[in-house]
């Protein structure tokens, strides 16, 4: 499955932790292996996979981007969710920049691989013609 999805790695409990959704107030969880799912419902929402340092070092805290970090976490879900990361940044080019009035907020247009998208930024130094790094829906 496609998706957008964080990985934080706890050093202090040498667990990845895997985000899909937010979960419900009360999640059931799962347990294969070294491998603890957590589910709303039917719905995963997420995983931890404990013991990693047995197999792999990452630096503790956010590593959603880290192409090693995708790379493992996709290996070891492949037999329980199989999991294809979604960009989550992506290079754009500014087109056009409007003020909002009554704000500090600008409104882009922007060019990225998927064509152009509208944005809204606080950035004072944006310019046409720049490029430059932006989230995606979702991340």
């Amino acid at each position: 499955m496609e998706k957008k999805y964080g990985i934080f790695y706890n050093v202090e409990f040498d667990t990845l932790l895997i985000t899909l959704e937010k979960p419900s107030s009360h999640p059931e969880i799962e347990t294969k292996g070294n491998i603890t799912i957590i589910k709303s419902g039917d719905e995963i929402t997420g995983f931890n996979i404990a013991n990693i340092s047995d197999e792999i070092v990452f630096t503790p805290g956010l590593i959603s981007e880290t192409r090693k970090a995708i790379n493992f976490v996709e290996q070891q879900l492949r037999n329980i969710y199989p999991l294809t990361q979604l960009p989550q940044f992506v290079i754009c080019q500014v087109l056009e920049i409007q003020p909002i009035e009554g704000t500090q907020l600008k409104a882009c247009k922007v060019q990225n691989n998927d064509g152009v998208v509208d944005v809204v930024t606080a950035a004072k130094n944006v310019a046409v013609g720049t490029l430059t790094v932006m989230a995606t829906d979702g991340t």
